[in-house]
């Protein structure tokens, strides 16, 4: 079968499994048009593709060397392909994929993709359409930073050491992008990561029924004590640009 014989769909397709195939013959390419055309655009596609890859994962690339993280790739592209729209989301597939792999050779070199792709996708997140806010109200939801990640690891990866030997050291992580863009990491007491997870995870209910509901779960009391080292977290989030205030009532109440 040759291109002219094909319907648009069937050559998309057979164009794309060619481009992510880890080994093509010039036959194969001769199918869909000019094999040496082909083949060239197919070394184009991929060196875009592990470029992006390579940029998101810098510290994993150096720490597993260029052979390894390249059997990654390909075997990415060969076995599950790109199915993420932007260029910017590429890194996302191609750690899902590669994730079994590294968790089972270095738990620690896992833990290590992940903070750089939180860091990666902070500095890319698109916040142009952040939700108007108000000042912080306890009886409405909080409003985050949309380019804010809140990630837990098993090892301590958030600076780089000699040898990658990162320790096994249970880290929680808020990592946030400042007003310059720049990705700014903050470490997170245990208190800290919950509520900062819960207010990721649900913006329906209200600041103080958050609070109730983790304090309730890690069986934390909501005293003096507490209430003012609340009052200086949030101050210190607010100060960071993580916390933004609280959503406008229009944008969490329903018209009337």
């Amino acid at each position: 079968m040759t291109s002219g014989t094909m319907g648009l769909a069937e050559y998309e397709s057979r164009a794309l499994a060619l481009c992510f195939a880890a080994e093509v013959s010039d036959a194969e390419l001769a199918e869909i048009g000019n094999a040496d055309r082909w083949r060239t655009y197919r070394n184009m596609v991929r060196a875009r593709l592990r470029k992006v890859c390579a940029n998101a994962f810098p510290r994993a690339l150096d720490a597993m060397g260029e052979e390894r993280f390249d059997a990654l790739f390909v075997a990415w592209l060969a076995e599950a392909g790109v199915t993420h729209r932007y260029f910017r989301e590429v890194p996302i597939g191609f750690l899902e994929h590669a994730s079994p792999a590294l968790a089972n050779a270095e738990p620690w070199l896992l833990d290590l993709a992940r903070y750089e792709l939180a860091t990666w996708r902070v500095k890319l997140v698109d916040d142009r359409d952040e939700p108007e806010v108000v000042e912080i109200d306890f009886d409405r939801p909080i409003a985050l930073n949309v380019a804010l990640e809140v990630l837990e690891t098993s090892h301590e990866v958030h600076q780089p050491i000699d040898g990658h030997a990162y320790p096994a050291e249970r880290s929680r992580y808020a990592i946030y992008r400042a007003a310059d863009f720049r990705a700014v990491t903050m470490i997170l007491t245990p208190m800290a990561h919950a509520l900062l997870s819960a207010w990721c995870a649900d913006s329906s209910k209200t600041l103080t029924e958050q609070v109730q509901h983790v304090t309730a779960a890690r069986g934390r009391a909501v005293d003096a004590r507490f209430v003012d080292g609340l009052s200086t977290m949030l101050a210190d989030f607010i100060e960071r640009g993580i916390v933004r205030g609280s959503l406008r009532p229009s944008t969490t109440e329903p018209k009337r």
